[in-house]
């Protein structure tokens, strides 16, 4: 991938970026502030544009916000429906185009694939290390 995607539709932006995470393989056994460690240096290797912890309200701040337009957001617990209301919370700002919900949660997998119009994919990982 190369830096700035803006002839890519959201969709297809947030599947190819998901594809990327889906392939790489995270350690984390302590907890999602190392999984996201591991989802940034993933991003840079991947050569897209990213803000980790980006603001888009008083009270949503999503873990990475990608190519100025996809949220990215980690997950190694939650209930499904506590996610859900905060994704959909992030789907509702105009920055947001896509999301993407990397989780070692399998449940998080039953999240619809659209929320307030925008895309949801979803990028399962397991626990432990490389």
């Amino acid at each position: 991938m190369t830096a700035g995607t803006p002839d890519r539709d959201p969709c297809t932006l947030a599947c190819l970026v998901a594809g990327y995470l889906g392939r790489y393989r995270f350690a984390f056994t302590e907890g999602e502030k190392e999984l996201q460690a591991g989802i940034a240096a993933a991003l840079e290797a991947c050569g897209l544009p990213f803000d980790p912890e980006f603001r888009l309200g008083p009270r949503d701040v999503v873990d990475f916000f990608v190519d100025e337009r996809l949220g990215v957001e980690c997950k190694v617990d939650g209930s499904l429906k506590d996610v859900l209301l905060q994704l959909m919370r992030y789907a509702q700002h105009d920055r947001i185009a896509g999301l993407i919900l990397v989780s070692s949660r399998l449940k998080h997998r039953h999240l619809p694939p659209i929320l307030n119009g925008k895309p949801l994919v979803f990028v399962p990982v397991l626990r432990g290390i490389r």
